[in-house]
């Protein structure tokens, strides 16, 4: 059994064991007159991209310039615990969360508003009343935040200070899901949640009202091995990555919350799609695809829901693509690629098709999931 083996033996996480990156390459700094070309493009940062880097156990964090480029944040990337595999924001922008799979805890950070430095908060990390926790999102009043227990087949909400961003111990409320739940999100109105359960191909509705979770009121059925979902900012419209085939389901979501398939649906994206995102202006659907090392791209009909593959439908993207995002003002593309311990910069163009800006960025060693913080206007605390 050769070392990558015995790591994926020894943390025993059920769906990540032949997810782990299989090229443990090296990362290699940014230093010298590329890092000072990065840092004299990034003008005022405001907007942050930050990536959980499950192999190093750190968060890596980068300011975003207005033409699109990265450039390391001071002091990073910043220390979190065993294995972290998600990553979420307060909605203000001023505080993030990892999940660390591998010690069952949460991390919390206070973000610094002009540099993206991250500091951790008193009581951090926070351990989880479960083993092998995996997603992680925070209600938008930031009074709650959700984790899947993926062994545990629970769903559990968990009070939160908005005024400090520590977490609360007391009082957490726990729902049951489907087998192996991995995914969280909650709709805009903030009153449905929706949880992918991946050994179950299927995602269970909850209604989340008065701050309250119900037990689950609808179960439908995705295709193999459903792992990230995305809501549309309308609130219509679900689109969840089938890790286990190629391709992305699609459904309509009702005032009650309750899901029905589009026609159509599910639709092809590429060899096992692990996540998915749609721009700001609500017109794109992209998917990162692990298996075939690339990005699908699709318009989304604002009538119906339903995908269709752009002229330009594939764009290559590193090693083992796990997590996309976009920019807030809808330019470009980012993408973390495990394998190569690296993130993928791209321009965005009206239509959605992309085109590589720059080289590769080096993360820290195995970027896992990602998010993008426009940073608050001032720190309160």
């Amino acid at each position: 059994m050769n070392s990558s083996q015995e790591m994926m033996e020894k943390s025993r996480f059920s769906t990540k064991k032949h997810l782990l990156a299989r090229l443990l390459l090296t990362t290699i700094p940014i230093t010298g007159p590329a890092l000072a070309a990065q840092e004299t493009k990034a003008a005022t940062p405001a907007t942050f991209i930050y990536t959980a880097n499950q192999i190093r156990n750190t968060i890596s964090a980068f300011s975003l310039a207005s033409d699109g480029n990265l450039a390391p944040v001071p002091g990073g990337p910043f220390l979190a615990e065993s294995y972290p595999v998600a990553i979420a924001h307060s909605a203000d922008g001023r505080y993030l969360y990892n999940v660390n799979q591998g010690s069952a805890s949460i991390s919390a950070f206070k973000i610094d508003h002009d540099s993206g430095a991250l500091t951790a908060l008193p009581g951090s990390p926070y351990t989880t009343p479960f083993a092998y926790p995996d997603a992680i999102t925070l209600s938008a009043d930031g009074k709650i935040v959700f984790v899947t227990a993926e062994d545990g087949n629970l769903l559990m909400a968990w009070p939160r200070d908005p005024d400090n961003g520590g977490l609360l111990t007391r009082d957490s409320q726990t729902v049951a899901t489907g087998r192996h739940p991995i995914d969280i999100v909650l709709t805009p109105d903030q009153r449905t949640a929706l949880v992918a359960n991946f050994d179950d191909n299927s995602v269970s509705v909850y209604r989340f009202i008065d701050g309250q979770l119900s037990s689950q009121k609808q179960v439908v059925a995705t295709d193999e091995h459903p792992i990230h979902i995305t809501v549309s900012r309308s609130g219509r419209f679900a689109y969840v990555a089938n890790y286990g085939s190629t391709t992305v389901s699609a459904f309509r979501i009702a005032k009650n919350g309750q899901l029905s398939e589009i026609s159509g649906s599910p639709f092809f994206a590429g060899a096992q799609p692990y996540s998915v995102v749609i721009d700001p202006r609500q017109q794109t659907l992209y998917s990162a695809n692990w298996g075939s090392h690339d990005v699908s791209a699709f318009q989304i009909d604002e009538r119906s829901g339903q995908l269709h593959e752009l002229p330009d439908f594939r764009f290559k993207s590193g090693w083992f693509p796990y997590d996309i995002v976009v920019s807030p003002d809808d330019h470009h593309v980012y993408v973390a690629n495990n394998g190569e311990s690296t993130i993928s910069v791209y321009n965005r163009d009206n239509n959605g098709e992309l085109k590589t800006l720059s080289g590769p960025i080096d993360s820290d060693l195995g970027p896992y999931a990602m998010t993008i913080v426009a940073a608050a206007k001032r720190n309160r605390n």
